[in-house]
C-alpha cells in the first residue's frame, strides 16, 4: 500500500496514546433498551462513506437490539486519537494495519481472539495477506473488511491512439518506463500528457528494515528503486514533477485526478481508488498487474483495513456483532459490490467484486507467485521513525533536492541517532 495513505495520519500518535492511559467513557444511561454504538470512519471519499452507510443501515435493520451510528471523520486518524486520549473513543473505528501497532501497545483496542474462537471464524476464508495483516503476536486485533493492493490503471483510449499494445501480464518495470515514454506528449516544449507515475520506492527489492528491526535501507535494491522513481520524474520526465502536484501529502490524489481527466496514461491505483475510478465515462480504461522487477517478482506489501473495537467501549459484544457483520457477514457483499477495495473475504471477492473495469480481479489474482513485502510498520516505533525521518527525506528526493544515495546516507545516519536516543 502506498505511503501516501499512512505517513501524514500518524503525527503525535505515541504522545496522545500515552495521555489516554486508562481513560474510560461514562456509563450509558440507565434504562436504555437499545444499545447504541458509534462507528468512526476516516476514509476520505464520498463513495466510501456512502457504502458504509449502506452497511450500517442493513445491520440496524437486521439487529433490532443494536443501533450503530456512522460517524464520518475528517482530518484522518488524528481526531480519533484525540478522542481516545480524552476517554471518549468511538466503540468501533476504521483503522489500518500499518498504523495499529502503537494502539495495541497502549491497549487501546480489544484483543478479538476470544470472539474469533467463540464464533468459529475461519481464517482460511480470508485472503492470506489480509488475515496475517491483522494478527500480532498470534492475537487478532481487528477484522479486515478489505485489504490493500495496487495495480496499474491504464487509459485504453490513449494506448489505442498511440498504437501501443496494452500491458502484458509478464511486463517489467523497464517495459513500464518504455511505454510511458511513448505515451508522454509534448506540445511546443510543454508536456500536455504524462505517460505514467513512478512505482513504490521499494518495488525493485529490499526494505528499510528487516524482520528483526535492523536497518537495511542501504541495499543496492533500495537505491535502484529510488533512482528509478527519481528518473521517471526528472530524467525522462514521463511523470509530473512534485512541484506540479502541490503539497507532497496531496500528490497521490492529484495524480489520480490527472488520470481521471485523461492527462495521464498509467496510474498506480491502490485498490481503495476503485469506487472513485468507476465514475470515469470519458474514455475506456482497465487495470493490469504490477510489472515485475529484475528478479522476475512482483512485490506487494502486506496490509489491510481493519475494524477495531475500543477498550473504552461499554458494549464490546454488541460492537463485535457489527464488526462480524461487516467483515464476515452480509456487509461484505455491500462493500464488494461497491468496488471499495478488494474484499478480504475470498467468497465476496470472487462473487461480488465485479467489473468495471474488465480485469478488476487482477488486484488479487496477481498475488499468485508475488513476493509479499515485509512492512516495518508492525514495529511500534515505526510511525515515529517515519514521521521524523522517512517523510522529510522522501520529500527532498521527490522534489529533486537530493540524490538517492544522499537520501539513503541521511536516513541511515538519522536512524542511528533515532535508536540511540531511544535507549
Amino acid at each position: 500500500m502506498r505511503q501516501k495513505f499512512i505517513v501524514g495520519l500518524v503525527v503525535g500518535l505515541s504522545i496522545l496514546l500515552f495521555l489516554a492511559g486508562c481513560a474510560k467513557r461514562p456509563e450509558a444511561g440507565a434504562g436504555q433498551k437499545r444499545i447504541t454504538l458509534r462507528f468512526a470512519n476516516w476514509e476520505i471519499t464520498p463513495q466510501q462513506q456512502a457504502l458504509w452507510s449502506k452497511v450500517v443501515k442493513e445491520f440496524n435493520r437486521t439487529h433490532p437490539a443494536i443501533e450503530v451510528k456512522l460517524d464520518p471523520v475528517s482530518g484522518g486518524t488524528q481526531p480519533i486519537i484525540i478522542q481516545i486520549a480524552g476517554g471518549m473513543a468511538p466503540d468501533i473505528f476504521f483503522w489500518d494495519s500499518h498504523i495499529i501497532a502503537p494502539l495495541i501497545e497502549k491497549k487501546a483496542v480489544v484483543n478479538l481472539t476470544p470472539f474469533v474462537k467463540k464464533d468459529k471464524i475461519n481464517p482460511k476464508r480470508f485472503f492470506r495477506n489480509a488475515w496475517e495483516a491483522v494478527v500480532f503476536a498470534k492475537k487478532v486485533y481487528g477484522m479486515p473488511p478489505y485489504w490493500g493492493t495496487v495495480a496499474i490503471a491504464y487509459n485504453k483510449t490513449l494506448f489505442a491512439q498511440a498504437g501501443v499494445p496494452y500491458p502484458p501480464d509478464n511486463w517489467t518495470w523497464a517495459d513500464y518506463l518504455n511505454i510511458a515514454r511513448k505515451l508522454t506528449k509534448r506540445k511546443r516544449g510543454r508536456i500536455v500528457q504524462f505517460g505514467a507515475v513512478p512505482p513504490g520506492m521499494l518495488s525493485f527489492g529490499g526494505s528499510w528494515f528487516d524482520r528483526e528491526g535492523h536497518f537495511t535501507g542501504d541495499s543496492p535494491q533500495v537505491k535502484e528503486g529510488l533512482a528509478f522513481v527519481q528518473d521517471m520524474r526528472y530524467k525522462y520526465k514521463v511523470s509530473p514533477a512534485m512541484s506540479q502536484l502541490g503539497p507532497v501529502r496531496q500528490s497521490y490524489r492529484q495524480e489520480m485526478q490527472l488520470f481521471m481527466t485523461g492527462r495521464l496514461a498509467m496510474f498506480t491505483a491502490s485498490s481503495w481508488t476503485l469506487s472513485v475510478l468507476k465514475k470515469i465515462k470519458s474514455f475506456r480504461w482497465d487495470v493490469a498487474p504490477l510489472p515485475r522487477n529484475g528478479q522476475g517478482k512482483r512485490r506487494i506489501e502486506k496490509g489491510a483495513a481493519m475494524l477495531v473495537i475500543s477498550t473504552q467501549s461499554k458494549h464490546p459484544q454488541a460492537a463485535w456483532e457489527f464488526v462480524k457483520f461487516a467483515t464476515y457477514g452480509a456487509g461484505t457483499r455491500i462493500l464488494a459490490r461497491g468496488g471499495d477495495a478488494v474484499p478480504a473475504l475470498k467468497a465476496a471477492a470472487k462473487e461480488y467484486f465485479l467489473p468495471p473495469p474488465e480485469h478488476i480481479k487482477v488486484f488479487y489474482t496477481q498475488m499468485i507467485g508475488a513476493e509479499t513485502v515485509f512492512s516495518p510498520s508492525r514495529f511500534t516505533w515505526y510511525a515515529e521513525w517515519s514521521q521524523k525521518i522517512l517523510t522529510p527525506e522522501s520529500s527532498k528526493l521527490f522534489l529533486d533536492l537530493e540524490t538517492p544515495q544522499e537520501m539513503i546516507n541521511n536516513i541511515k545516519k538519522k536512524t542511528e541517532n533515532f535508536f540511540n536516543n531511544r535507549k
